[in-house]
């Protein structure tokens, strides 16, 4: 996959943003280049936080090697924790050789920080930088991605999350984070595409970015979301909260978890089978494409537990892992 497949002049999400004839023309002012910086003085200006979009490689299943572009470096891209009432400033700077629209989804901001063709001020051309103000106002996991091409840029790696806290919210013992998605160009009826960089396979669906064959767990830490290698663990009697987030552009994605139930409607099943809030216990709950959700479970039950998409198809291209109650 090059640079040049990684960016396809498209604007998936902006239905009902105008006539077509309008959004073509901004959309062919904003990938013809090459183009001066629209907010330069935010190269040098202060923020909480500084995205770098760049391009990297990863092995989702630890041997195939893929070019991804990244908030960040990685895939997947940084998680970001507020809680309710807070504002922050994020930088975005441009690595890339690509123009990039920043936009957050479930956050409160001014239009002019929208990340769409419409608001210029909000696209981060190669070498240049925006901060764009964000307020929480709404508890939830919500993604961000880039808004200029997110069919093609999401599944090519660039993608992050942004997890709110309720005021309200009790500590758990063990918090963690699934982005479920897909990595790569899926071929029908032909050969999937060859990588640079020397793998055979092109095309996976995972759990953060990685297939069961090279884990990666994300831990809220410290006040933080960090990664590291492995799969996710617990221990039994621990309160576990696990965030999920759909980070395909246009599937739908399934999680289940085996040996364990959960409530559709938050907090964890109690000892009679019930769940609060009028919910019920469910074992698999669905997700639309950039859809996020919070479960909570009691890890009661010792063993190398299996979590994956119920969608099959999926779990045979990767989107599977284990969850370790010891």
């Amino acid at each position: 996959m090059t640079r040049t497949t990684l960016f396809l002049v498209a604007c998936a999400f902006a239905a009902g943003c105008g006539s077509s004839h309008d959004m073509t023309d901004h959309m062919n002012q904003v990938t013809q280049g090459p183009h001066e910086c629209e907010t330069p003085e935010d190269a040098a200006a202060p923020a909480d936080q500084t995205i770098e979009a760049r391009y990297a490689t990863v092995k989702p299943d630890g041997v195939n090697a893929m070019n991804v572009i990244t908030f960040g470096g990685t895939v997947p891209g940084p998680v970001l924790t507020l809680d309710v009432g807070q504002t922050r400033r994020y930088k975005l700077t441009n690595r890339t050789d690509v123009p990039i629209g920043l936009h957050f989804l479930g956050l409160s901001y001014d239009v002019k920080d929208d990340g769409t063709p419409l608001y210029p001020k909000s696209i981060v051309y190669p070498g240049c930088s925006h901060v764009y103000t964000m307020t929480a106002k709404t508890p939830g996991i919500f993604p961000f991605v880039d808004h200029l091409n997110p069919t093609k840029t999401m599944p090519a790696g660039m993608h992050g999350a942004v997890v709110v806290r309720a005021p309200d919210e009790t500590p758990a013992d063990r918090e963690y984070l699934y982005f479920l998605g897909e990595l790569g160009k899926e071929t029908e009826g032909e050969e999937e595409e060859e990588e640079e960089g020397g793998g055979a396979r092109s095309f996976f669906m995972t759990m953060n970015g990685r297939t069961e064959a090279a884990p990666l767990a994300i831990e809220r830490r410290g006040g933080e979301f960090v990664g590291w290698e492995g799969f996710s663990e617990s221990q039994v009697g621990n309160k576990v909260r696990i965030r999920l987030q759909n980070v395909s552009p246009s599937t739908y994605h399934s999680f289940g978890m085996h040996g364990y139930n959960f409530c559709d409607r938050g907090g964890m099943v109690d000892a009679s089978g019930g769940c609060p809030n009028q919910g019920r216990p469910v074992n698999i709950l669905s997700l639309s494409p950039l859809e996020g959700t919070t479960i909570e479970v009691l890890t009661n039950n010792p063993g190398n537990w299996m979590i994956h998409c119920h969608i099959l198809d999926h779990v045979a291209e990767g989107m599977m892992s284990y969850f370790v109650v010891k």
